[in-house]
């Protein structure tokens, strides 16, 4: 055992003398502590804007790729631009500052073509002509975010180009003309202004995004065309969450394949909502509309509500669905449908007008309550029509039209349930 801890101490020793030969000195070096890390500006090189040259159209230019930022507000002369982005890549952060101007024709950041990833943000832009102008669709990717944008002139609406997304921003006297399509609003606001969201002239416009999105007080400026439109895309566009109020035309236009989820329009003068074949509007409320309630072609209207619509509450196109919604005090009809409509488990109350007017052929009406109408339930023309199983209370007439016997009742015909009828898929009557 003796022999045993002799062996043990000389390697603890030994274990002792090499690690202190593979430590360092432990006498700090002489001087005061300095950090080891890099500065910002080390880690991602940043210009002053105010440093860079102009030209004969912009006070500042951007010609390279890389960050800037703004020390103090920078002032647009008339007919100038106040930053033109003439690069690749270039992030300009407005760091709380403005580009501002009250002078006609001012603009304040213009994209060059193919100047592709541009990112602006974190400041307020307000001039007579354009706050921010994409001057074609190849300026493509841009970011614009934590943005306050106004517009002081007659017409003026940032352009942003494809690819692009708009996060957090307020935009008033303009609103936003997209270059084209695949681009993302997220949590903005446009307030009176001559457009909303909308295609810039004949561009086509697909795959836009709009969601938590507010757009109020949209009014064409005197003059200047045909009545503004709230939201105008094309195909394949998502509305999720928004509002749409105060338009002088139609809240929302969009084309095949799109999707309304979750949004309120009211207070237009023309139609709510207008879409195309193979779109969905679902846990929708459209208000207080100056035209039709909603106009919908080879789609489905699924949990939403028109109420108070000027015109028809709900306008189905051929192949359309409609599904547990509700029709309220409607000017015209409640519902008009064409062929190869289903028109399932609603309520339609209250108009002025008859409650379901079927035209053509080959429709479903089943299971609605239809309630309040001079005319319950019309067949406009001849034409193999199901109406089965619907509540019909306090209509003048409960099933009426130019052709009311074109109504089939499966098994058998009669419309509505008798004594002598006890058909279980003929309507009631009350």
């Amino acid at each position: 055992m003796p022999h045993a801890r002799t062996h043990l101490g000389a390697a603890a020793a030994a274990l002792a003398v090499g690690f202190s030969s593979m430590a360092g000195p432990l006498t700090p070096p002489a001087g005061p502590p300095m950090s080891t890390g890099k500065t910002l500006t080390q880690v991602e090189p940043r210009v002053d804007v105010a440093t860079l040259p102009g030209s004969s159209e912009a006070v500042h230019v951007i010609d390279r790729p890389g960050s800037y930022y703004l020390t103090g507000d920078v002032v647009v002369p008339m007919n100038r631009v106040g930053v033109s982005v003439e690069a690749c890549g270039v992030t300009l952060d407005l760091g709380g500052f403005s580009i501002a101007s009250l002078e006609s024709g001012s603009v304040g950041v213009t994209i060059a073509p193919g100047a592709e990833r541009a990112t602006i943000y974190r400041g307020r832009i307000a001039v007579n002509a354009v706050p921010i102008s994409a001057i074609d669709e190849t300026a493509s990717g841009a970011l614009f975010e934590n943005l306050v944008l106004n517009a002081t002139g007659e017409g003026p609406s940032t352009r942003v180009p494809p690819g692009s997304i708009v996060r957090h921003v307020e935009s008033r006297g303009g609103g936003f003309r997209l270059l084209g399509g695949n681009i993302v609003f997220d949590r903005c606001v446009v307030l009176n202004a001559p457009v909303g969201i909308t295609r810039q002239g004949g561009q086509v416009v697909t795959g836009v995004l709009v969601s938590g999105v507010l757009i109020d007080g949209i009014e064409a400026v005197p003059g200047h065309g045909t009545p503004p439109v709230g939201i105008d895309l094309n195909a394949d566009a998502f509305i999720i969450d928004s509002v749409v109020t105060g338009v002088q035309g139609d809240g929302i236009r969009v084309g095949e394949g799109s999707s309304i989820r979750g949004t309120t329009v009211a207070d237009v003068q023309a139609r709510g909502v207008v879409c195309d074949g193979g779109s969905l509007v679902v846990h929708t409320l459209v208000r207080d509309t100056g035209g039709d309630g909603i106009v919908a072609i080879r789609s489905a209207i699924l949990s939403s509500m028109v109420e108070s619509a000027g015109g028809t509450g709900i306008v189905l196109g051929a192949g359309s669905t409609l599904e547990n919604s509700r029709v309220l005090g409607a000017m015209g009809p409640g519902v008009t449908a064409t062929n190869d409509t289903r028109i399932v488990g609603n309520a339609i109350t209250n108009g002025q007008a008859a409650g379901v007017v079927l035209t053509f052929r080959h429709s479903v009406v089943d299971s609605n309550l239809i309630s309040s109408h001079a005319n319950g339930a019309a067949i406009e023309a001849t034409g193999r029509h199901f109406v089965t199983r619907n509540f019909l209370i306090n209509n003048t007439v409960d099933i009426g039209g130019d052709d009311p016997t074109g109504v089939g009742i499966a098994p058998v015909e009669g419309a509505i349930r008798t004594a002598s009828n006890l058909n279980p898929f003929a309507n009631l009557g009350l």
